[in-house]
């Protein structure tokens, strides 16, 4: 049986096939030929928000939607930069259509209320790890969102991945709320650090941490040729 998360994954491959078939199948046709095109864009967008309500309502949908937003931004901006000319007027447009329709879907009450509120009609497939005493991260929750600042400036993660997926991960990992995490990562760089922390403690704190691994891939290498 397929998990929440799977379904999501699953629904979400077979959206994107079915935009990418329609877009690849209008470059054969004439040009000009936009009535087609339009017709067979048309139905997709009338069904795509009844397609993802369907879903799980937790934060991986909420991700994934993100997700999908980040990739087609990511198109939009390579075809405006290149003048790549599979970006026919049309496709141009119904890509910014089809990224502003999901901007809509992922405000929803439906969606927006079950997941910052926790109570949703699915439970989500992946339980929080609590924090306690004997278990939690060495760092706090602030501190957490620096590291995971600094690690995306520096080419840990994937360039395209969302705020919203990397704070459920972090959450997942650390124990912490992914929702907190992606309000406080949301929007950051590198000059607008200090605006989610001031304290130097904080920053010692991680390079404390970073050191003690340092040290340690130092020693186990050494020997190493």
């Amino acid at each position: 049986m397929e998990s929440e998360d799977d379904q999501i994954i699953n629904r979400f491959k077979q959206l994107k096939a079915r935009i990418s078939g329609i877009f690849e199948i209008s470059k054969t046709r004439k040009k000009g030929d936009i009535y087609e095109f339009v017709a067979d864009m048309l139905p997709f967008y009338d069904k795509l928000e009844v397609e993802i309500l369907s879903l799980p309502h937790n934060s991986y949908l909420l991700s994934s939607i993100d997700q999908w937003i980040v990739e087609l931004n990511r198109d939009i901006k390579a075809g405006i930069k290149t003048g790549f000319k599979a970006l026919t007027d049309e496709h141009y447009k119904y890509r910014i259509k089809l990224r502003d329709e999901l901007y809509r879907i992922k405000e929803l009450p439906e969606i927006k209320e079950s997941i910052n509120t926790g109570q949703s009609p699915n439970k989500s497939s992946t339980k929080q790890v609590k924090r306690s005493d004997f278990n939690q991260s060495k760092l706090n929750e602030s501190e957490t969102a620096l590291l995971m600042l600094y690690m995306r400036e520096n080419g840990v993660f994937l360039k395209d991945i969302s705020d919203t997926l990397l704070a459920e991960c972090f959450g997942k990992l650390t124990g912490f709320q992914g929702e907190q995490l992606r309000q406080l990562i949301s929007g950051k760089s590198k000059v607008d650090k200090h605006e989610l922390s001031n304290k130097k403690g904080y920053y010692d704190n991680i390079l404390a941490l970073l050191n003690t691994i340092i040290d340690k891939i130092r020693k186990e290498s050494s020997n190493l040729k």
